[in-house]
């Protein structure tokens, strides 16, 4: 099938070329010239995305188009992916979302059947908004008939995305009341020709309506949140009672009615996905009436997570006698690992604090190396700022470094090798690790755990 992908960021570009993956041949458009030229230039990072773009742009399955008309013109299927960054919290009556809406439910053509599918996340209830938009906009057209609106949300984790969009856990759509109750309905048909190959793999598809489709994005990431949250509180226990963390973490995903693979402990919940889709449910709750406390109150505690990390860090610095020269090598920017998403990092807010006072800080993340492309992330006030420095490996990062502190779990960071780390660092080097990443150095290293 030929498929228009209107937004061409994060969720945009994997969409388009996992679609491509399934054999069909993509158009790629946005109302962001800056985000129109992420075909040649990705500015983000994600494991394997950059050779299957090359790959599907040398044989001719995925281009870019800066017309929406042509984009429109010869395409089956429509799917929009505006970043999540520029999708409001709490509405999408005024966002860049609804405006390229707009601007694609202008070119539907009677008799020409098009499914729309929404892939961004939005606040509950929009898609029906977004039907009754076009009806009233375009009175010429009928719904399932020329058209449908299709809730499509993306389950997919930053540093594996592909890998989630080719196997996913399985695959929802939010369809109108008669298209949801018709298995021959043109999105029905629409839908088997686009994802024949999930199918085949037996993956689970979930037909649904708008409102359930949209909340099953949104409570799933919310429900983590609160995994996460709760964690974290959890470590904030065992600090100092001397419990073997590997051992809990095993106890706990051992049982049945808990899945272990997304139990970790963090100096926080970031990126551009988790937090602010959690505080979306939040304030959809509040718009239909109900409060969510218990997510709330998860939210409130990764705030309180950021803030007791930061303190303990820098209550170590205040312990230090000499207050010349101090510095705080931070290994990790990212919120996570394979990522070079910097969305409410907790390292940012870590390092934020220790520049304001005065403590030199190296940092060291294989996705953020001096001169590298993406360094336009970082903020201007950090990279201009003379006690922050970027370095290109590790031991250049703890290089006369008073204080380790260990944000983000790269699988390279746990092959270091810790003698020539301490052989490195200044005398009486101590080590602070969010993610429980060295408790076995605690003889060799004033050992602190998060």
């Amino acid at each position: 099938m030929y498929i228009a992908v209107c937004g061409t960021g994060y969720t945009g570009i994997t969409t388009a070329v996992v679609l491509c993956e399934f054999g069909h041949s993509l158009y790629c458009f946005d109302i962001d010239p800056e985000l129109s030229e992420s075909l040649k230039n990705i500015g983000f990072v994600e494991p394997g995305l950059e050779r299957l773009i090359n790959s599907h742009i040398e044989n001719k399955k995925l281009s870019f188009v800066s017309d929406l008309k042509e984009a429109l013109n010869s395409t089956e299927a429509v799917f929009i992916a505006v970043p999540a960054k520029e999708q409001p919290i709490t509405s999408a009556s005024s966002s860049p979302f609804l405006k390229l809406f707009n601007e694609i439910s202008a070119h539907l053509l009677r008799d020409k059947y098009l499914p729309l599918f929404v892939r961004t996340t939005i606040p509950i209830g929009t898609s029906s908004n977004l039907i009754n938009t076009i009806v009233q906009a375009r009175p010429d057209l009928r719904v399932g008939i020329d058209y449908d609106v299709i809730t499509n949300p993306s389950f997919m984790r930053e540093g594996s995305a592909i890998h989630d969009l080719m196997s996913p856990d399985r695959i929802v759509f939010g369809l109108s009341q008669a298209s949801f109750q018709n298995l021959n309905s043109n999105a029905r048909k629409a839908i088997d020709n686009i994802f024949a190959p999930l199918k085949t793999l037996n993956v689970p598809f979930l037909y649904t309506n708008h409102e359930t489709a949209e909340l099953i994005k949104s409570a799933t990431m919310g429900l983590v949140t609160v995994k996460m949250a709760y964690m974290n509180e959890l470590e904030k226990l065992c600090d100092g009672i001397g419990v073997e963390l590997k051992a809990l973490l095993k106890g706990i995903g051992s049982d049945r009615r808990v899945s272990g693979d997304s139990l970790m402990f963090s100096a926080g919940i970031g990126g551009s996905s988790l937090p602010r889709v959690s505080r979306l449910l939040v304030e959809s709750g509040k718009n239909f009436g109900t409060e969510l406390s218990i997510l709330s109150e998860a939210l409130a505690s990764n705030d309180k997570r950021l803030q007791t990390v930061s303190t303990k860090i820098l209550n170590y610095f205040k312990s230090i006698l000499d207050k010349n020269n101090l510095k705080a090598s931070i290994l990790g920017l990212s919120f996570k690992p394979f990522s070079d998403d910097l969305m409410e990092s907790p390292s940012l807010f870590v390092i934020k604090n220790l520049l304001q006072e005065k403590i030199k800080v190296s940092v060291y993340d294989p996705y953020f190396l001096p001169n590298s492309f993406n360094l336009k992330k970082i903020p201007n006030n950090l990279l201009s700022n003379d006690c922050f420095t970027l370095c290109n490996s590790a031991y250049d990062c703890v290089n006369q470094s008073n204080f380790l502190i260990i944000m983000t779990d790269w699988p390279q960071f746990r092959t270091l090798d810790m003698s020539k780390v301490k052989e490195l660092m200044c005398s009486s080097p101590a080590i602070f690790d969010c993610i429980n990443m060295f408790e076995n150095c605690s003889k060799d290293f004033q050992y602190i755990a998060a």
